[in-house]
């Protein structure tokens, strides 16, 4: 796993980031396009809407996002969770 691309998301202000930034979502933009998830900012509000509970945001993007993978769903959650931790 490569650490410089934790540390390039997790250290830098959100702002105008795509969605296809968070690590693990690379290749997933357009599905997430399609419900209006363009931004990584809404994949955070989505996170804290489920009180930055990793389980509970885990469910959400399997039944939600079926398509995306374990490994990249744990990098978006790791991703987003420590972001939460060093910018909240």
């Amino acid at each position: 796993m490569n650490n410089d691309i934790y540390f390039r998301f997790e250290r830098q202000p959100i702002g105008h980031k795509l969605i296809t930034e968070i690590p693990g979502l690379e290749y997933y933009g357009d599905i997430f396009n399609n419900i209006g998830y363009d931004k990584a900012i809404h994949l955070l509000g989505q996170y804290l809407l489920c009180n930055k509970d990793n389980e509970i945001f885990n469910t959400w993007l399997i039944n939600e996002f079926p398509s995306i993978t374990t490994v990249n769903r744990n990098l978006c959650i790791e991703s987003l969770s420590q972001w939460t931790y060093n910018n909240l």
